[in-house]
């Protein structure tokens, strides 16, 4: 209840209401005031609200969203959704990225997600790569192949503040950071 007070009070309900809860993975759902959420799922729209009062006015046109320790997908899920024109690049663990193309799949099934099939061969992934997909699933052992410049926007939500230091600056130090 204390976050639908944070989305109420921040003007980002309807995007509750506009992108409830999914059931993939069959989520223990909590219902209130016609609102189905979970805290995952709260975290996320919170977060949407925030991209788009603070970031989309200024990005014109598509863009890249890349995000690190995506898990299953939520967030660039969303941001799908909402910027139709947005290709979202997750990068996880391979068995998240797995789970990541069954709900990404299930929520938009005409969308191009390229996976490690796609990837395998590649020395390094492009931003035109990229801009032929939807979705792009980067295995963290794939991460340093991104191109500098082939991200516009780099997100993460909890990961960095799990991993080690040498990874933290793995990432932060690569081209596409």
């Amino acid at each position: 209840k204390e976050c639908l007070a944070v989305l109420e009070g921040n003007g980002y309900e309807h995007l509750l209401r506009r992108y409830p809860v999914h059931p993939a993975g069959n989520p223990h759902v909590f219902r209130h005031r016609g609102y189905e959420f979970t805290l995952r799922w709260f975290k996320h729209i919170y977060f949407l609200g925030l991209w788009n009062r603070v970031l989309a006015p200024s990005l014109d046109g598509p863009f890249v969203l890349g995000d690190i320790g995506s898990s299953y997908g939520i967030f660039p899920s969303l941001v799908k959704r909402e910027h139709p024109q947005a290709t979202c690049v997750l990068v996880d663990f391979p068995e998240q990225l797995l789970l990541a193309h069954y709900f990404l799949g299930s929520i938009f099934p005409e969308a191009r997600i390229a996976g490690t099939v796609e990837l395998a061969e590649m020395e390094t992934i492009s931003r035109s790569f990229i801009d032929g997909y939807d979705f792009v699933l980067v295995p963290v052992s794939y991460y340093e192949r991104l191109e500098g410049g082939a991200l516009d926007v780099v997100g993460n939500f909890a990961s960095f503040g799990e991993m080690s230091r040498e990874w933290f600056e793995r990432y932060i130090d690569s081209d596409a950071f």
